[in-house]
């Protein structure tokens, strides 16, 4: 017997908000979410409990388990790039000027 016959897909159908369309969720577990974006599943579980990233609790208590949603990820991601960039200085004083950025 093939254990990934008795694996649970990790796709879920829901009914779709129009004409009964059939949308596919894919659910993720830590480490599928942060290879996507590319970092570590102990970081993102504790922005998960902090509440910084869109997830999902599953169980009560201290050690939960978390699933993301792969679109929720993806625009969560895509908003957080988009938001962060800054506009070019018009100038070499104004870029000189300009408060220092802090990275931590």
């Amino acid at each position: 017997m093939d254990i990934s016959e008795n694996r649970v897909p990790n796709t879920v159908e829901l009914p779709g908000a129009t004409r009964g369309q059939v949308r596919n969720i894919k659910i993720l577990d830590a480490a599928e979410a942060a290879a996507i974006m590319r970092m570590d599943s102990r970081t993102l579980i504790r922005w998960a409990r902090l509440g910084y990233v869109p997830a999902h609790p599953l169980g009560e208590g201290k050690r939960r388990l978390w699933r993301f949603i792969e679109d929720e990820i993806l625009d969560w991601f895509e908003k957080r790039t988009q938001v962060q960039k800054r506009a070019p200085a018009r100038s070499i004083e104004s870029a000189i000027r300009a408060p220092a950025r802090r990275s931590a």
